[in-house]
C-alpha cells in the first residue's frame, strides 16, 4: 500500500524482496510501516544483510529514515550469513541502520530464532539484528533465542556490531 507507506510481508520470498529492492536501490522505505504477517522460516535461503546506504550526492541518504519494521510479535528462524563475497562490513538482519545521524527504522516485537552468522576475521561489525548502527535507531521487545555469531575482528554482539 504505497498511498499509506505500509508493506505487508508474509513469506520468505516476500522478505529477501524487500531486501534487494532496499539492497539495490530500487525503493526507498522511507517512513513506511513494513509489517510482517507471518512467521519466516529463511532456513532455505543464504541471508543477505539489509544495507540502506545510499550514496546521493552531495549527501549520504539512509532507505530505511523513519521506517518501522513491526515483527507483530513473529519469528523469524533459520536466517543464515556465511557466504558474503568481498564485503566486509556490516552483517545481520540489517546490515546497517542509518547513516550520518540519519533516524534508522524502529524495529520491534521481533524473535530471532536459529541464526547462525559464521563469517571469516575480515569482516567487522557483525550481530543477529544489526551489524553496523550509524545513526538513531529504537529497538523494542526483539529477542534472539537458540542463535550463534562467528566472526569478525571488531564488534561481535548478538543485537548489534557496532555503534557510531
Amino acid at each position: 500500500d504505497t498511498e499509506n507507506k505500509i508493506l505487508t510481508i508474509a513469506t520468505a520470498e516476500e522478505l529477501a524482496l524487500f531486501a534487494k529492492e532496499v539492497n539495490e536501490r530500487s525503493n526507498g522505505y522511507k517512513d513506511y510501516t513494513i509489517n510482517l504477517a507471518a512467521d519466516i522460516d529463511l532456513s532455505a535461503y543464504e541471508w543477505v544483510s539489509i544495507k540502506g546506504r545510499q550514496e546521493k550526492s552531495p549527501i549520504m541518504y539512509y532507505a530505511l529514515t523513519g521506517a518501522t519494521f513491526n515483527g507483530n510479535g513473529h519469528t523469524i528462524s533459520g536466517m543464515k550469513i556465511a557466504n558474503v563475497g568481498d564485503d566486509n562490513y556490516g552483517f545481520g538482519f540489517f546490515g546497517d541502520v542509518g547513516s550520518g545521524g540519519a533516524i534508522g527504522p524502529e524495529i520491534k516485537d521481533l524473535v530471532f530464532e536459529g541464526a547462525v552468522i559464521d563469517l571469516d576475521d575480515d569482516r567487522s561489525q557483525v550481530g543477529i539484528v544489526i551489524g553496523a548502527l550509524n545513526g538513531a535507531t529504537t529497538i523494542e521487545n526483539v529477542h534472539v533465542t537458540n542463535s550463534t555469531l562467528t566472526a569478525g575482528w571488531h564488534s561481535i554482539i548478538i543485537y548489534m556490531g557496532n555503534s557510531c
